[in-house]
């Protein structure tokens, strides 16, 4: 009789080569999902501005719309005013919105006060309106447009 042991199986477990490509695997997963939070962390006041930039830009452009509208009302109601009368006074917008002073004072944004506006004659009938916003996110400039295009309503179709 042999008593020797023979082992003729392979037992369970793991090697420890298993274990660390495993562990490895993990650990690339947990950095990877890291640097994900990291940059987006880094990106958000950027994104921020980004909003209020787009928002204040598009605030300008409602008030010529509105100089615009209001125009036409007076000219349904008798008055001879031209379409694009005082559309000059709106040439440099200032942010007056109290819910947006509000909004930038939480940003980090060091302000955006004074906003170019272009406006620039297609045709007797229409008008092309451009608001640029330029601000500084963490030392480096950046800048949003928004553009639109007004008609005069009353002689669109003439």
């Amino acid at each position: 009789m042999n008593f020797q042991d023979k082992k003729t199986k392979k037992e369970g477990g793991f090697t420890i080569i298993e274990s660390m490509i495993a562990i490895s695997i993990v650990l690339i997963g947990i950095l990877s999902a890291l640097i994900l939070i990291i940059r987006s962390l880094a990106l958000a006041p950027l994104i921020e501005d980004k909003l209020i930039a787009s928002a204040v830009a598009q605030d300008c452009i409602e008030r010529v719309i509105q100089v615009r509208n209001s125009n036409y009302i007076r000219s349904t109601l008798g008055d001879s005013i031209p379409w694009d009368e005082s559309f000059n006074q709106v040439k440099d917008c200032h942010w007056e919105s109290e819910n947006l002073k509000r909004f930038f004072a939480s940003s980090t944004n060091p302000g955006i006060d004074h906003i170019p506006l272009d406006i620039v004659d297609v045709s007797t009938k229409e008008k092309k309106i451009g608001c640029t916003v330029y601000w500084k996110t963490k030392g480096t400039e950046y800048n949003l447009t928004v553009t639109d295009n007004l008609f005069d309503w009353g002689k669109l179709y003439d």
